[in-house]
């Protein structure tokens, strides 16, 4: 399911798709605390229902509560979850792979036979992973289109792809959309596959949705308009679309979808005929980046056109790659399967159990033990998206693989401040920092618990983007100590922590470390490591962290001259990067993997290094970071990168977190 309403949104077009009147809807009697609130109010996102209101009104729309908010309600096993998170990572890199499409086409099978197909929304989302597999590998015939129809109208019964309503599509409706416009590009037909998909970019762009879930999707959306337009031979428009394409994969701090815009943009440019000299040099950043996710069909793919479109090739430094294996341990379950539940609490309380811990282990901190009990005990289900978020990652748990949480319009509002503060922070833009941190004070309660804890860490590392070190330990302390009153860098190992937890810590050593107290930084790190790998049982939840605090270890040893220890840690944190497409991240790791390489003496594996990094840098570096790289290639490993005019993502602002 797509995470993409708030609860009045998605009342409103289950409601207009029903045929449903408002008055209608109204007339079952509201719950005492709403008794002044109208319909009108929820579905306009000017007032929240509570969540008995919002029952009762999914019921009238007969769109289970329960069922809506947390999958496991329809009793899929856990391996159902694995087996979607293998099968995305494999649509991605199927395009002209046989082997990776019948591996796909395997797994989509075993997957059927895991869920309940009387189950609507699973038959929907059995269906667009078939339908995708079938027009990527290009065995999309009228049997494909009739089912991916078949998809859509589960949801969605009048739809009709001439006059249909891309304001608001929800659940699987996206994905199968794509789906129908890719299958009518490959019937010939682009320009009725580039209706649909302006028709869905225009529609998706209004939604309430987190703008990370958004943009990904508009990434995938403009890398096919500008796909379809190049096949169609409109070469200007195929320019402007995916430049659009690379600004949304920009701010999306890059991901698969980043070096798939690149390459769109360096063959529209060179067909265009206007900028042949940025084209090769688009060509060999996408190139470098497709080598560092391992993406071997689009490595050759570029080889190739390099030579029909300029005649020559370009030095590949051996980053040729082996192609990529299925990694088995994806998204691990490490307590097997989880039986179908009543409501959340049912699966706090089970994820609690089968990690073999008390609930004081999960609510420390975080909420009351009477709270907590309510919670698990299913008597509690208001409960703040923030809190949940953290009681789930104590149970090392990411909350996205289990339920479908609709945030309250303050909960959302407060997320996105608090996401933009981060982003803005990280690409050295203070004024704007402070300007949102201003807007997040005004808008949530930080006053106590989680969000005094997240004040205070904001208020540290705004300290530290200012180069004003005084007291800035005092506030990561106060930070850590909000939901572990206890806290001693010694017993770090023993504890659950959360996300902000590892994040407030992992900067306390990261001050040590960068003040001459190496050794004890380096400690805590581990310390941090080893408590992420005990209780820390689902994978997807580790690239949020992990990855960083992984780069930490390996730059900490690569400081003390422990060459191969940092080059372990170094190619763990790749491994992890590789399996969730995070482009970002994985760039600077290779940074530190060519310099760990040269001082080992593996001289050509550290070229190949050094010339991922410095290439896909292009797209994700600062200008000082590629300076370093290209003096580091020249000076220690006698190779001269060519110096092309390229885009750089750090300088680029986060400008486009709008407010509903």
């Amino acid at each position: 399911m797509q995470k993409s309403y708030l609860p009045g949104d998605l009342i409103r077009e289950i409601r207009k798709r029903k045929g449903l009147r408002q008055s209608f809807i109204q007339s079952r009697s509201f719950d005492s605390s709403d008794s002044q609130v109208t319909l009108s109010r929820i579905e306009n996102l000017r007032q929240d229902p509570s969540k008995s209101t919002l029952r009762d009104l999914l019921s009238k729309v007969e769109l289970p509560f329960e069922r809506f908010f947390c999958p496991y309600m329809e009793n899929q096993p856990a391996e159902s979850f694995v087996l979607r998170r293998q099968i995305t990572f494999l649509l991605d890199r199927a395009e002209g792979s046989e082997r990776v499409q019948a591996l796909a086409g395997e797994l989509i099978d075993e997957l059927k036979g895991k869920l309940d197909l009387e189950s609507l929304v699973n038959r929907q989302l059995w269906i667009s992973l078939k339908a995708k597999l079938d027009v990527i590998s290009g065995a999309a015939g009228e049997e494909t289109l009739s089912l991916i129809n078949e998809g859509i109208r589960i949801t969605y019964p009048e739809f009709d792809e001439a006059g249909f309503d891309s304001d608001a599509l929800i659940f699987y409706e996206c994905d199968l959309m794509l789906s129908l416009a890719r299958y009518h590009a490959g019937a010939g037909d682009q320009d009725r596959a580039l209706n649909i998909l302006y028709r869905i970019k225009a529609g998706y762009a209004k939604q309430p949705v987190s703008e990370m879930h958004k943009e990904i999707l508009l990434g995938e959306i403009g890398n096919l308009i500008a796909q379809f337009l190049l096949e169609k031979g409109d070469f200007d428009g195929a320019v402007k679309a995916s430049e659009e394409a690379i600004a949304v994969s920009k701010r999306q701090t890059g991901d698969s979808q980043m070096p798939k815009s690149v390459y769109l943009r360096a063959r529209a440019l060179f067909h265009a005929k206007t900028d042949a000299e940025s084209s090769m040099a688009l060509l060999r950043q996408a190139y470098f980046a497709y080598a560092l996710l391992k993406m071997d069909i689009m490595q050759k793919q570029i080889v190739k056109d390099a030579g029909e479109m300029f005649g020559a090739d370009f030095e590949t430094y051996n980053t040729e790659s082996a192609g990529f294996e299925l990694p088995r341990d994806f998204f691990d379950f490490e307590t097997g399967g989880v039986l179908a539940v009543d409501n959340i609490g049912g699966l706090l309380r089970q994820f609690r159990l089968a990690a073999g811990a008390r609930q004081s282990d999960i609510y420390k901190g975080i909420c009351s033990r009477s709270f907590y009990s309510r919670i698990e005990s299913g008597e509690r289900t208001e409960i703040s998206f923030f809190i949940l978020e953290a009681l789930m990652q104590r149970l090392g748990r990411d909350i996205s693989l289990y339920t479908e949480y609709f945030s309250s319009m303050d909960e959302w509002e407060e997320s996105r401040l608090r996401m933009r503060y981060m982003r803005e922070i990280s690409i050295g833009n203070r004024d704007e920092a402070q300007e949102t941190l201003s807007a997040l004070l005004a808008a949530g309660d930080f006053t106590r618990g989680l969000g005094k804890q997240f004040l205070l860490f904001a208020q540290a590392i705004m300290k530290w983007a200012e180069d004003d070190f005084e007291g800035y330990t005092a506030l990561l302390y106060d930070a850590v100590r909000k939901t572990i009153p206890d806290f001693s860098e010694d017993t770090i190992s023993d504890m659950r922590l959360t996300f902000n937890e590892c994040n407030i810590i992992n900067a306390i050593a990261d001050y040590y470390t960068e003040n001459g107290e190496i050794e004890r930084g380096t400690a805590i790190f581990l310390r941090i490591r080893e408590s992420m790998n005990r209780f820390y049982a689902d994978d997807s939840i580790k690239v949020r962290f992990y990855v960083t605090l992984l780069s930490n270890l390996t730059l900490a040893h690569y400081n003390m001259k422990q060459f191969d220890r940092a080059l372990e840690f170094a190619e763990e944190s790749e491994s992890i990067c590789r399996r969730h497409g995070a482009l970002f991240l994985i760039n600077g790791i290779a940074h530190l993997k060519a310099l760990c390489l040269f001082e080992t003496g593996r001289l050509d594996e550290a070229v190949a290094y050094a010339a991922m990094a410095y290439f896909s840098g292009n797209l994700t570096m600062g200008e000082a970071e590629l300076g370093e790289l290209f003096s580091f290639a020249k000076d220690k490993l006698g190779v001269a990168f060519p110096r092309e005019a390229g885009f750089v993502f750090y300088k680029e602002k986060a400008n486009t977190y709008a407010k509903i």
